[in-house]
């Protein structure tokens, strides 16, 4: 295939790799499914068009590891990976999408997890293998404060509005207030990107 498709042959091990994520990053993979005449160019309805049934093809996603066995894909704990569709059918006229995600919610390192899909119904009951690679790590940040206390503080009587407004602005007028500046520092060789839950 070209520009970056690559093409799955039975009983050879290809490698997926996530690379190097920061913990609740997310990336995935998006496989095609399809048989060897089909041609994603030409767009026609063949399946409208042929008079030949088309065939078609159960196939079964598992993840393997060589010491645990078989593990049960799960996205909020490890191995923090999701096969979508797990098992389904491919028919013979037409594209099937699969799609591989992977969101650590914790430090984790994807070393030995395998994917492998089969096809019961074909002969021998080939195996198409991907070797899982990728790892996610929490980032090296400092906090110039790891707790602050208010102390008592008095509710401005007024609108909601008035009383959310934000330190700075001038509808506080000359209600006194206490503000804290947090300040963050990347110790990491890459950018972090930043969230809060409020």
């Amino acid at each position: 295939k070209t520009g970056d498709e690559r093409l799955l042959h039975p009983g050879v091990v290809e490698l997926l790799d996530f690379g190097e994520m920061q913990v609740q990053e997310q990336r995935s993979y998006t496989l095609r499914l399809s048989s060897p005449g089909y041609n994603r160019a030409d767009k026609t309805d063949a399946d409208q068009t042929s008079e030949t049934p088309a065939q078609r093809y159960d196939f079964v996603w598992e993840l393997r590891h060589p010491t645990r066995g078989l593990i049960v894909p799960r996205s909020h704990a490890p191995p923090y990976l999701t096969i979508s569709p797990m098992h389904g059918v491919a028919t013979q006229l037409q594209e099937t999408l699969v799609t591989v995600a992977y969101t650590p919610f914790d430090q984790h390192d994807l070393e030995g997890t395998y994917l492998r899909m089969s096809i019961p119904s074909s002969p021998g009951e080939p195996f198409y293998n991907l070797k899982l690679s990728g790892h996610a790590k929490r980032p090296n940040l400092d906090f110039s404060v790891s707790s602050h206390d208010f102390g008592a503080c008095f509710v401005k009587k007024g609108t909601a509005s008035s009383s959310m407004a934000d330190p700075t602005s001038p509808t506080m007028g000359s209600t006194p207030y206490e503000r804290l500046d947090l300040v963050v520092s990347n110790r990491d060789v890459v950018d972090c990107w930043l969230a809060t839950t409020y």
